[in-house]
């Protein structure tokens, strides 16, 4: 008898599932390695660094590292320009406004790549893929809890350009997995990442913390859970069921981020959070309807 076959949709939403869970864990592990002294470019430094060093030598011992030298530079350009880009908006968001709303405003990527999308690929997105945008925008907004928003220009521009950045960073890796799969392009964008906050770091930031075993945990989390899986997972998803969709589904990662929060690190979820948490539930029970 055969086995029950999986189609490449359900598999791809089950994938950004998995990117969705590594990315929304992120968070914790950049918080462990916060409270042993790291600065933040060190823990991205960190983060990619160690990437690096797990991808390469699988792509060098099964040769998939040569792709045409074209994908290969715009691949590490995602990684040393385009990451690098965004992680700077992100943090000129959060300098101007307070995390909520800075999270908020990070989480309109997938309506911008949908938007990009269309508009590129002359495609109408379908009603229900509306829905669901809304919904699970709604459930992050519900989950982040702003509180009291004081809105700065700046800040708010900032953040809004953040996002669409974001998306233009997700269209142009769907147009590059054509010629590279999923883990040669993670491997290129992970040496992009490591070659500029690694001159970052050893620039302005250099090390000071003497490198212990305390730090092994949170280093290995940040590096395999919330690094290598996820990009190379939102990748493949982005493969299966394309950039739009991929892009929804990834609002799963506040449900992860908060759920965290309360199992580890004993915080208190809101009933409007719990709210929030049912609504991208429910868009993305939506979406596995979506063909």
């Amino acid at each position: 008898m055969g086995g029950c076959k999986i189609s490449d949709y359900k598999k791809g939403v089950i994938i950004g599932l998995v990117s969705a869970s590594g990315f929304g864990a992120l968070g914790y592990f950049g918080l462990l390695l916060n409270d042993l002294g790291f600065s933040i470019a060190q823990s991205l430094f960190i983060r990619f660094f160690g990437a690096t060093l797990i991808i390469w030598p699988w792509l060098v011992w099964r040769r998939k590292w040569k792709i045409p030298l074209g994908t290969s530079i715009r691949g590490f350009a995602m990684g040393a320009v385009g990451y690098t880009v965004q992680s700077a908006l992100y943090f000129i968001t959060l300098t101007r406004l307070n995390s909520g709303l800075a999270n908020v405003l990070l989480y309109l990527y997938p309506a911008f790549v949908t938007i990009l999308d269309c508009s590129i690929y002359r495609r109408r997105p379908s009603p229900a893929l509306v829905f669901c945008l809304l919904t699970m925008f709604l459930g992050c907004f519900m989950i982040v809890d702003s509180g009291s928003i004081q809105l700065d220009p700046v800040g708010v521009g900032a953040g809004i350009c953040m996002a669409l950045w974001y998306a233009v960073y997700l269209i142009v890796g769907e147009k590059y997995l054509v010629k590279a799969s999923p883990f040669t392009l993670s491997g290129y964008l992970f040496l992009g990442c490591t070659c500029s906050f690694g001159i970052y770091v050893f620039v302005f930031d250099p090390f000071v913390n003497t490198l212990n075993l305390s730090m092994l945990y949170p280093s290995i989390g940040i590096v395999v859970v919330s690094t290598v899986i996820p990009i190379v997972a939102i990748f493949r998803s982005i493969q299966l069921i394309r950039a739009p969709l991929a892009s929804a589904i990834s609002t799963f990662e506040p449900v992860v981020a908060v759920s965290l929060g309360q199992l580890l690190l004993s915080e208190v979820l809101s009933l409007q959070q719990y709210i929030g948490m049912a609504l991208i539930v429910v868009g993305i029970l939506l979406i596995q309807r979506i063909k």
